[in-house]
């Protein structure tokens, strides 16, 4: 598990960190196209190392529209996609790049959203 320096726990059972070797994706910004394979995570009532695991796991799963259930999640927790990234060369369809899961008692939940800042420009 790579964590950058920029973990850090926000409140009791709070946390935010970056995952910087999560599954690739790319991005259109003004200078450019770019990739990464880094996350920003967020959440409460688990710690970011579980958050993690959960999240190499869904931002895998296909692209089915703005706020529709993502499959493979926790046993149990209701999780929602909240952006969609271009599939890589090769790789259909698109992926979930952000989204949240909250557990059934809505006492814990997460957050993951791209991290565009380590990305490699590719065009």
């Amino acid at each position: 598990m790579l964590l950058s320096a920029s973990s850090t726990t926000l409140a009791r059972g709070d946390f935010g960190c970056t995952m910087r070797d999560g599954p690739a994706y790319m991005f259109t910004g003004r200078s450019g196209t770019f990739r990464s394979k880094s996350y920003s995570l967020g959440g409460n009532g688990i710690t970011c190392g579980a958050a993690e695991k959960w999240v190499r796991r869904l931002a895998k799963e296909p692209y089915k529209g703005l706020g529709k259930p993502v499959r493979h999640g926790p046993p149990g927790w209701r999780c929602l996609s909240s952006k969609m990234y271009r599939p890589l060369p090769g790789q259909e369809p698109p992926r979930v790049l952000a989204g949240t899961c909250q557990s059934p008692t809505k006492r814990s939940a997460f957050r993951w959203d791209p991290f565009v800042g380590d990305g490699v420009r590719v065009s």
